[in-house]
């Protein structure tokens, strides 16, 4: 799996199963490690200690995930931090940043499509694209 994501679109049921997707993903790793949340801007001040916990190794192995709701919420500064931190994610920790209309022209938005850690879920209009969606979604839940 990569070290981080961004997953952001105004399609709000498709952001929350792909963040689903990646959490079943991070749970079937062997030594599955813990699942952190931060909710953007409320919990800024909580954001460079789950940052830097992403950089320590847990005693028992496995990875921190750290998700950072909201992530359009934050500060410039806040921003900068993560993106200034990006490349030492990594070895079994990953970073999840999750957002709704999150502005292209920034940095951390950029360098994530530049990774092609960036999906976004623009807002479904086609009728046959919403009729797709929801026969997979009927499928999944066994319908």
């Amino acid at each position: 799996m990569q070290p981080f994501y961004l997953l952001y679109g105004e399609e709000s049921f498709l952001v929350e199963r792909a963040l689903r997707i990646v959490q079943q993903r991070c749970a079937a790793e062997p030594r599955p490690g813990v699942w952190r949340t931060i909710w953007a801007p409320e919990d800024a001040s909580r954001l460079g200690a789950a940052l830097d916990d992403l950089a320590s190794p847990l005693l028992f192995g496995g990875g921190t995930t750290l998700v950072v709701r909201h992530v359009e919420a934050l500060a410039e500064a806040a921003q900068e931090d993560i993106l200034a931190r990006l490349d030492g994610v990594g070895g079994g920790s990953r970073l999840v940043l999750v957002g709704a209309a999150v502005d292209a022209r920034r940095r951390l938005v950029t360098a994530c499509q530049r990774a092609g850690a960036a999906y976004a879920f623009p807002p479904l209009t086609d009728a046959a694209a919403v009729r797709r969606w929801v026969t997979q979604l009927a499928r999944d839940r066994g319908h």
